[in-house]
């Protein structure tokens, strides 16, 4: 960017911007990690001493694992896009929730940890799914400016937008694109000269879950449909929720012990060593498999510690 035009866009923002007051603004960031453009972005918030937060989609984050780690590692907020960033309003409440719930055991294994934010892909989300994900324990996200960044707009009109529109606190949607990544390094440094302080979102943690000690609970209306939503009906009788069978069925791992041990005793009487590289293939595809299950596994119990303490509320 030429210095006389960023001269001019600093005086425009000084005419609508007071710049006395300290403003936290947050820039947030869709559809990665997509090399090398969630690698840019997130370098040049980083040469600023500024974090952002990314809303990763699942399906890419299998692709570029480790990258993944590297930004939560370096503060950046780490938020759930979904796994295949297909639209909300055109599936059905369970195929929503699973694609939630897919992205999230992705992230976990990448993080250590799983998030309570996320992100409708396109923003759109019925009132009925969103209280459903909420009282599972999910925190939607929006925005305040839509840079509109992924039409391939220019870096002044992104800058412009982006000034011009913020206030105290707003949160802005970009995108892993081109065009963020190239207006990015110009953005961030009239925000700082107009004493925006660039942060990344809180990160929202679900907790360890916690338990009634008792072996049954009994559960009304709402807490019936969430937990048949999340797989649970087999363990519904009535106005009651049979506990103590649902943890142990979901914390029985001998199952995977077994399969994995045939796989390894295939690998190991291999005659040949294309035998040997097929077998090895599939115990690593299996031991991606277990972890990935067990990771689901302990979600389901974080979800059902949600349900079972929901307070009484009318819907």
């Amino acid at each position: 960017m030429k210095k006389g035009l960023l001269w001019v866009l600093l005086t425009i923002a000084l005419l609508y911007t007071p710049i006395f007051k300290e403003k936290e603004i947050f820039l947030t960031f869709d559809d990665g990690p997509i090399p090398p453009y969630t690698i840019e972005i997130a370098s040049t918030l980083e040469k600023e001493g500024a974090r952002g937060t990314f809303f990763l989609v699942g399906k890419k984050v299998i692709e570029h694992g480790s990258f993944v780690r590297e930004l939560s590692e370096k503060g950046h907020t780490i938020g759930n896009h979904t796994f295949s960033h297909n639209r909300f309003n055109q599936e059905s409440v369970e195929e929503s929730l699973e694609d939630l719930i897919r992205g999230e055991v992705v992230l976990a294994e990448q993080i250590g940890y799983f998030t309570k934010l996320y992100r409708p892909p396109g923003g759109g989300i019925s009132r009925i799914k969103r209280e459903i994900f909420e009282d599972l324990g999910f925190k939607a996200v929006f925005w305040d400016v839509n840079t509109r960044d992924f039409e391939n707009r220019g870096s002044l009109y992104i800058i412009l937008k982006t000034i011009l529109i913020s206030w105290d606190k707003s949160i802005v949607l970009m995108h892993s694109c081109p065009s963020a990544s190239k207006s990015l390094p110009a953005l961030v440094k009239i925000l700082k000269f107009l004493n925006f302080n660039i942060k990344a979102l809180p990160t929202e943690r679900f907790t360890p879950p916690s338990f009634p000690t008792s072996e049954i609970v009994k559960i009304n209306e709402r807490q019936k449909l969430l937990l048949k939503l999340i797989g649970m009906e087999s363990f519904i009788e009535g106005d009651v929720f049979l506990l103590e069978r649902a943890l142990s069925n979901i914390r029985n791992y001998n199952e995977f012990n077994h399969f994995l041990s045939n796989v390894r005793a295939f690998e190991r009487k291999a005659a040949t060593l294309d035998e040997e590289l097929f077998w090895r293939k599939e115990k690593r595809r299996l031991e991606i498999y277990i972890r990935r299950t067990i990771l689901r596994r302990k979600l389901l119990e974080c979800l059902i510690s949600n349900i079972l303490s929901l307070p009484e509320k009318a819907y």
